[in-house]
């Protein structure tokens, strides 16, 4: 029993963590659209389409995020293996976040200012840190044999239903097609195989 609440709270988080991705979209589209920046006239880079683009993206991962945690409650098999492909991205890139907000140093500030620097760097290590753990959490909880017995005895899988494998690379396929189709109109250099491109 205590392994099930466990379960159902991993989904609960997922869902809130999806709702939070969902609302910063959200704000990201109105920050583009109704607060533009004083210099965008002047600027080369494209701020709404990048917004565009990033509001996609958190889009795609509250989807994903949704649909996991409702899954994690009908106990249906792929929603393990979803969570522990979050976990795994979760602690990796917050293991990551908290390592570079501790080492990199942060702008001085003001003569006469309290330094408040420390402070915010603390705090921020300590949040990426946070979602690290709770990444490692759900990688522990969701690889145990108790916690497999806990979604087979669920649902039965349908017949016929392609690998969780194959879907996460068909979906970031999608995704990142469809943000590098956004660029397509601009004249910006890329690199394919260590070789500048300029031009159309």
């Amino acid at each position: 029993m205590p392994r099930a609440i466990a379960i159902r709270a991993s989904a609960v988080i997922a869902l809130l963590g999806s709702s939070a991705a969902l609302l910063l979209a959200g704000l990201i589209l109105f920050s583009a659209f109704f607060s533009p920046p004083p210099n965008a006239a002047a600027s080369p880079i494209p701020f709404k389409l990048v917004a565009i683009a990033t509001a996609v993206f958190f889009l795609a991962l509250a989807g994903w995020g949704v649909a996991t945690g409702i899954s994690i409650f009908r106990r249906q098999r792929w929603a393990r293996l979803s969570m522990l492909v979050f976990g795994g991205l979760l602690a990796l890139f917050s293991a990551i976040s908290a390592i570079a907000v501790a080492l990199v140093p942060l702008p001085p500030t003001p003569a006469g200012a309290p330094d408040v620097t420390t402070h915010v760097r603390w705090g921020i290590a300590i949040f990426y840190g946070m979602l690290a753990a709770i990444g490692v959490w759900w990688l522990v909880l969701f690889s145990r044999k108790r916690t497999c017995e806990y979604f087979t005895s669920g649902a039965p899988e349908r017949e016929g239903a392609r690998p969780l494998s194959i879907t996460v690379i068909a979906w970031f396929m999608l995704i990142t097609g469809a943000c590098t189709l956004a660029w397509a109109p601009f004249r910006f250099p890329a690199v394919a195989l260590g070789v500048m491109v300029k031009g159309w």
